[in-house]
């Protein structure tokens, strides 16, 4: 059953003509999953596609779906367009989009364009097509429009932390000594995906000490594991098309004191700085109460050694925006983020005692941050 509505749709629309009012363009081509979901609603298939948007409400978006070969797709699209908000759907290839805007008299135009996920190719052959238009790049505008949630968003967007913590939940049920990285990944990506995720971002990093920074399990070689490791999971799923992740860690058999301690001061570090936000709150100071917090429990802060983003924005797409220290970025409402600090031993060099997280994800509310994570930061500790 759909969740966003015509009038979030209307809600959507109106926030991207202002902001194509704002940067003086009158049509923009996008792509990526971001940019098309927020366009083409909840149901929208991202895969090969660009849509086209004006500025002028009496032109309808359009989508240009796969090319020339794939003219399946097109066909499939057609058939699933009661559950879209873009109704126009044509196929793509040489020249189709600029004929379109050339009908639309946009040949002349200033045209914004996202450029994370356009190929160069489709650039090159625009510019060609239309020598006339200025093209703008608007990637971070856009992501500007997107950053607050708003509406049936809200809704929508708490399945995936369920999805999450569900995944965590049965840590103690999937993983045991012999188990690979790929076969928990697997069992994540079932549970994901069989809540309507359309992508996932799922990482481990074992380790007997240093578990302080993760990638795709699938990067090396699947040494099975054993009694005595211990391991970074960072666990994303888009359920209900929003990215949510947390981050958790496990051991076969009790982990050392040291990781303990060390799990127990990130977590305080999380919740001393999701204590402190709310709409207007400065995130820069947010990191540094992070780093206080840690190097006052006598380890190593993120400031202080090599070490992952301590928190970023998500929503359509995994990260849109992290939170650099130093600088300036106010907490508005409906900012959907996560914390994930990090820390080590003091002294620390690659391989030495250190962690990535623990992690819990937020959403900004009109008096503090929700949130939106139920399952604990705690440890995992498998019996074995």
């Amino acid at each position: 059953m759909a969740v966003l509505t015509l009038e979030d749709r209307e809600r959507n629309y109106k926030a991207i003509r202002a902001m194509m009012e704002d940067l003086e363009i009158d049509a923009m081509i996008v792509t990526g999953d971001g940019p098309l979901k927020y366009i083409g609603g909840e149901f929208y298939n991202t895969r090969w596609v660009y849509m086209v948007f004006f500025r002028e409400e009496a032109f309808a978006p359009a989508a240009f779906v796969a090319g020339p070969g794939r003219e399946y797709i097109l066909t499939l699209t057609n058939r699933n367009t009661p559950w879209y908000w873009v109704k126009d759907s044509r196929l793509n290839g040489p020249g189709a989009i600029s004929g379109f805007l050339k009908e639309r008299s946009c040949e002349t135009g200033r045209i914004g364009v996202t450029m994370r996920a356009m190929s160069a190719e489709m650039y090159e052959n625009l510019k060609h097509d239309l020598p006339g238009a200025e093209f703008r790049v608007i990637d971070h505008p856009f992501d500007l429009v997107r950053q607050c949630k708003k509406g049936n968003e809200l809704t929508l967007l708490r399945r995936s932390p369920q999805s999450v913590d569900i995944c965590c939940s049965q840590l103690k049920d999937i993983v045991r000594p012999g188990i690979t990285p790929n076969e928990i990944w697997g069992e994540w990506e079932k549970v994901m995906c069989s809540m309507g995720s359309t992508g996932t971002l799922n990482q481990i990093m074992v380790g007997k000490k240093d578990i302080s920074s993760v990638l795709p399990p699938w990067t090396c070689e699947q040494i099975p594991l054993e009694k005595g490791d211990m391991a970074t999971c960072e666990i994303t799923s888009s359920a209900g098309g929003y990215y949510t992740q947390k981050i958790q860690h496990f051991s076969l058999g009790n982990p050392p004191q040291i990781m303990l301690d060390m799990n127990a001061a990130v977590d305080e570090a999380v919740w001393a700085a999701a204590d402190m936000i709310g709409p207007g709150v400065n995130a820069k100071h947010v990191l540094e109460k992070i780093n206080e917090v840690i190097e006052s429990r006598g380890f190593l802060s993120p400031a202080q050694f090599t070490s992952g983003p301590v928190s970023h924005m998500s929503g359509l797409e995994v990260d849109e925006g992290t939170f650099i220290p130093g600088e300036d970025h106010l907490y508005e409402e409906g900012m959907l983020f996560v914390i994930h600090p990090s820390a080590a031993v003091k002294g620390w060099t690659p391989g030495d005692y250190a962690m990535f997280g623990p992690g819990t994800m937020f959403l900004v509310t009109a008096d503090g941050a929700e949130s939106l994570n139920q399952f604990p930061n705690d440890f995992v500790v498998i019996d074995c």
